[in-house]
């Protein structure tokens, strides 16, 4: 019965913070990713690339969700997203330099 309560109150909060739970997955992804790559070979340039996609696409997200932090009078909220926006970026640009020529 106590298990049923706990999952119950832990399913609601998922409901009520889309965007925020949308973000801790998009961190756990990549934190995945990460540690998983030092077990595995090493990655293809078309990994690298999709990769790459993930991580700019994740930027894209934070940068919404920050926007509307920032709008919401969240500011420190929006500031930890600002900060998660930019890593996700640099990885990106650094998975990007690493796959793509300069024609593309």
């Amino acid at each position: 019965m106590r298990s049923a309560v706990l999952l119950k109150v832990r399913y609601s909060h998922f409901k009520q913070e889309p965007m925020k739970n949308f973000a801790v997955l998009c961190v756990g992804v990549a934190f995945f990713q990460l540690t998983d790559a030092q077990q595995a070979p090493p990655l293809t340039a078309e990994q690298r690339d999709n990769i790459s996609a993930v991580y700019a696409k994740c930027a894209a997200y934070f940068t919404i969700v920050r926007a509307g932090m920032n709008n919401s009078g969240y500011t420190e909220m929006a500031e930890a997203h600002r900060k998660l926006a930019l890593d996700a970026m640099k990885r990106s640009l650094e998975l990007a330099s690493s796959s793509r020529t300069s024609e593309m």
